[in-house]
């Protein structure tokens, strides 16, 4: 006991006291320096999560070494009512409010320990919070309360507890939107820190396995699920053209993966709400069999790239303003300077003023197209005409253009609104053609 963090230490005193002869502390049950362990353990994080009784949750300690069992502030202002005195303390916050805001909450392994726990004790400075399914309780309020949705929502909406509460509930077996949920875990996910960038992958790796469960039919690549390529693989980078944000990693991550930056990201192609829009996929994927490796290179998650039949169009890109990356994609069939898609490039270089020209030849695929849709009378549902059409703006990789298919990288991303009778003139002649990316 001398020996251990104090974090751990306390961990150990708790689990004395709460009557548990087994604790699980992942820095102490995997081997730390041994690299196969390490990979043979973290495939083992949904079982452990999902079937531990209870998880101690050190909310307010930065690391190992500060411990979480402290003496509390007990400073008070003493007010005399009648004869008494009685002392009155600034107010704790609930625990819907206080959570979300605490040190372990910016890490990104301990979201999944979070979701996939049955139930959860965070230890704070000043008192004690309950979470489980079933709602919130604390010293203060020890009486369990069911959070309504959307009144602990995180930055993107929706709030981690809403999260859990869905995936330990199995409300996807009951028809829940699982790739919904999915994109929602994974923007809550990418706004966390990781130590090592080489975990980006690893420390989901336990919520895919519990989703899993409920999409047997389909396949888990790189941090998407195949079902759903068409509203995955299409995400925004926050604060994204930075050319060091790549994802360093003994695996090779694809470019089409959110997986393949540092950098928070956003799916704005998620599913729409019943009545709001229809989201119809543009493009078909599948999976080619070995992975093109005789081209030598090293694409895609584990020597996998992506085959898309989709329309393409080659053009060029230019710095539309003044902020990095915000570009335009025009091709030769556009009729003026601003008739073009609207694009964000991923990793955009330094110093590229307004109106310069990319040198590169640059190429889009048509992925998704939204309808908006209104109720006339008492039909529901009816298309609008107006959209918008969703792009992946695409680097040829290849030595040269061939018939055959061509391979590909993500740089960027485009979408493009339309009206009723508007005319796509930059996408015009495109044509439908396969392409490998990776």
């Amino acid at each position: 006991m001398s020996n251990l963090p104090a974090t751990f230490k306390d961990a150990i005193v708790m689990a004395r006291r709460l009557g548990f002869r087994y604790l699980w502390i992942d820095a102490l049950c995997i081997i730390q320096d041994d690299l196969e362990d390490w990979r043979r353990e973290a495939t083992r994080m949904c079982s452990i999560y999902e079937g531990a009784t209870l998880s101690l949750s050190a909310i307010d300690s930065p690391s190992s070494s500060t411990g979480f069992l402290h003496p509390r502030d007990t400073e008070c202002t003493a007010v005399r009512v009648g004869e008494s005195y009685v002392g009155i303390r600034h107010p704790v916050s609930h625990p819907k409010h206080a959570i979300p805001s605490r040190a372990v909450e910016t890490r990104a392994w301990t979201l999944q320990e979070r979701v996939l726990a049955p139930a959860v004790l965070h230890f704070a400075s000043q008192q004690l919070f309950w979470e489980c399914c079933a709602g919130f309780a604390s010293e203060s309020s020890p009486r369990v309360e069911r959070v309504p949705v959307g009144e602990n929502n995180s930055y993107y909406g929706v709030s981690v507890h809403d999260m859990k509460v869905s995936v330990r509930n199995q409300a996807m077996a009951a028809g829940y939107d699982t790739a919904n949920l999915w994109y929602q875990l994974v923007e809550e996910y990418t706004q966390r820190d990781l130590t090592r960038p080489g975990d980006r992958l690893p420390a989901i790796d336990g919520l895919s396995e519990s989703f899993a469960r409920y999409l047997p039919e389909h396949k888990y690549l790189s941090g998407l699920w195949f079902s759903s390529l068409h509203v995955g693989i299409w995400c925004s980078v926050s604060g994204g053209q930075d050319k060091n944000c790549l994802v360093p990693n003994d695996r090779v991550v694809p470019s089409w993966s959110w997986a393949s930056v540092q950098l928070p990201v956003q799916f704005q192609c998620k599913y729409p709400r019943p009545g709001s829009h229809i989201l119809t996929p543009r493009a078909q994927f599948s999976i080619p069999l070995g992975g093109r490796k005789e081209t030598g290179l090293q694409l895609g998650h584990d020597g996998i790239t992506l085959e898309i039949q989709a329309e393409m169009k080659q053009g060029v890109c230019y710095q539309a303003s003044s902020v990095r990356g915000n570009c335009n994609f025009l091709t030769s069939s556009s009729r003026w300077l601003l008739d073009g898609i609207k694009c964000t490039m991923d990793h955009a270089e330094d110093n590229v003023r307004e109106g310069y020209v990319f040198p590169k030849e640059y190429y889009c695929i048509l992925v998704s197209e939204k309808h908006f849709t209104e109720q006339i009378g008492s039909q529901q549902g009816t298309l609008t005409g107006a959209g918008t059409k969703y792009y992946l703006v695409l680097e040829n990789l290849s030595a040269a253009s061939t018939d055959e298919c061509d391979i590909y990288k993500r740089v960027g991303i485009g979408w493009q609104d339309f009206w009723p009778g508007d005319e796509n003139a930059v996408f015009a002649d495109a044509k439908e053609r396969t392409s490998w990316l990776g």
